[in-house]
């Protein structure tokens, strides 16, 4: 890890990285792991590809206490706008929602401008069922992904 972190710090030296794009969701929360905050002190923008995970779906399935509704039922918001207001209130985080109508691009519009009461925060960051992907898998996948490749370009 360190010799990857004195890596990437003199490659900024030499280049200004502006933004890292990274799966990022109230429910898989790896990034929390050091990346995130790396990326802000560092002035690195997110861009948070799914922050519905897979699905809107998958989000409700990591609730098992109702949060997300209790708070929806009393803010008046829907739960995707909570849900993308939990992630777009960290420091210099951006979300990119999938929105395949316009309904569902006035909904995720309707997540910015306004801050989750800090309590309610709070519920949201304990509550909910979330994954952090350790070492081991995240190693796994490199080398999944590094195979794949290779027997992509037929070697």
């Amino acid at each position: 890890m360190g010799r990857d972190l004195e890596q990437a710090q003199r490659a900024l030296r030499k280049q200004r990285i502006v933004s890292n794009q990274l799966r990022y969701s109230l429910i898989e929360r790896t990034i929390e792991s050091g990346v995130l905050q790396y990326c802000q002190a560092n002035q690195i923008t997110v861009i948070a590809f799914s922050p519905f995970a897979t699905t809107y779906s998958a989000i409700g399935e990591h609730d098992p206490e109702g949060v997300l509704k209790q708070i929806s039922a009393k803010s008046g918001k829907t739960e995707a706008q909570l849900a993308l207001n939990w992630l777009i209130e960290k420091e210099g985080v951006l979300a990119v929602p999938k929105a395949s109508t316009v309904d569902h691009v006035i909904e995720d519009w309707g997540a910015s401008g306004w801050h989750l009461p800090e309590p309610d925060y709070k519920l949201l960051t304990d509550k909910m069922r979330y994954r952090r992907r350790g070492r081991l898998e995240l190693t796994a996948r490199r080398l999944g992904r590094h195979l794949f490749q290779l027997c992509g370009h037929g070697l």
